[in-house]
């Protein structure tokens, strides 16, 4: 496991340094500034903080995950469940990763059948029939089935289950890049 060089937090700190003053000067009211540094800035630092500590990589549940820059487990995650978050600077949106381990493996065929099903019954329910559309990710080691929606043309939602596995995964993103980079994590997971 290879650790960030000090020249990154060198470069990195002072420049968010920056960018948070600057934030401050520029924003016309003084609530939006508090709310943008609330929901930003003390991720970013989180994100560099877990990076710095522990590298690019971590293990859960058996499966070594990569984690792109400033993405970090979120506090929330607890033994059975993991929370990726990516952190924003100067938006309010949230990408999450969210793993959680089952009580039971599924083989390569349940797996594909449960998300088929699923994303027949969310259709149902939905305002259109195609809404949630089923595809297959495949990682180092494993295979996802998974439904994805993308309901506003910006955000999507993925609900995936490991083949030959326990594990399950929820990704919500807005944006491509975020959506690239949670995809990676699921394509580089062993």
């Amino acid at each position: 496991m290879k650790k960030p060089s000090g020249r990154f937090l060198r470069i990195w700190l002072p420049l968010i340094g920056v960018l948070c003053a600057l934030d401050f000067w520029v924003s016309s009211s003084a609530f939006k500034s508090t709310l943008r540094f609330a929901y930003s800035y003390p991720s970013a630092f989180r994100a560099m903080a877990w990076h710095r500590r522990h590298g690019n990589t971590m293990t859960s549940n058996g499966h070594l995950l990569h984690i792109p820059a400033f993405w970090y487990p979120a506090p929330e995650s607890r033994p059975g469940k993991l929370m990726l978050r990516e952190a924003h600077f100067g938006s309010l949106g949230i990408n999450d990763v969210v793993f959680r381990t089952m009580p039971q493996r599924v083989d390569d065929r349940t797996a594909q059948e449960e998300i088929a099903n699923m994303a027949v019954q969310f259709n149902k329910h939905s305002h259109s029939s195609d809404e949630w559309r089923v595809e297959t990710l495949q990682g180092r080691t494993l295979t996802f089935h998974c439904m994805m929606s993308s309901s506003d043309g910006m955000t999507e939602f993925l609900v995936c289950r490991a083949a030959d596995s326990n594990l399950d995964v929820i990704i919500s993103t807005a944006g491509s890049r975020s959506r690239n980079e949670a995809l990676n994590i699921l394509e580089t997971s062993q």
